[in-house]
């Protein structure tokens, strides 16, 4: 039995092959761009945001997808802004230390915590923290409904 020598004239797939039963990319690609949208129409934006985020981590340039990720973003920045209300106070922390020691917070949580010390605004904490504003909100958000901070 002899093998077969590959063919060094057969030209390799432009794209990678979808196996059997599997979507190809474009496929993929549009049914996260379709439950983003439903999402959205939902309010759900935190899970739209996550679907538009692997529509662009494949195809950066995506402009219906940039603007929908834009929009998505705004929407919840909004809210979680809202939620805190005036981005100017200063909140400050509402536990002893003993009791903050039950807490457990992640390093991130941990950190912007840290930085409530009653002179620094919403705001100010938000850019000394150097996380992204849609991550920083979401931290002071729960931080302020689990009476952390106020």
């Amino acid at each position: 039995m002899t093998k077969e020598s590959p063919n060094p004239k057969a030209s390799p797939p432009l794209a990678p092959q979808a196996k059997p039963g599997q979507p190809d990319a474009e496929e993929t690609l549009a049914a996260h761009l379709a439950r983003a949208k439903v999402l959205l129409e939902r309010d759900d934006f935190t899970g739209a945001l996550q679907h538009l985020e692997r529509v662009l981590e494949t195809n950066p340039g995506h402009a219906h997808a940039q603007r929908l990720h834009e929009e998505a973003e705004s929407e919840l920045l909004f809210l979680c802004s809202s939620k805190l209300g005036n981005l100017q106070a200063r909140p400050s922390l509402l536990m002893s230390n003993e009791e903050m020691a039950w807490l457990n917070p992640d390093q991130r949580t941990g950190y912007v915590l840290s930085l409530v010390d009653g002179l620094s605004s919403y705001e100010q904490i938000l850019a000394f923290s150097g996380l992204p504003m849609i991550e920083g909100l979401r931290i002071l958000v729960r931080l302020a409904q689990d009476k952390v901070i106020g």
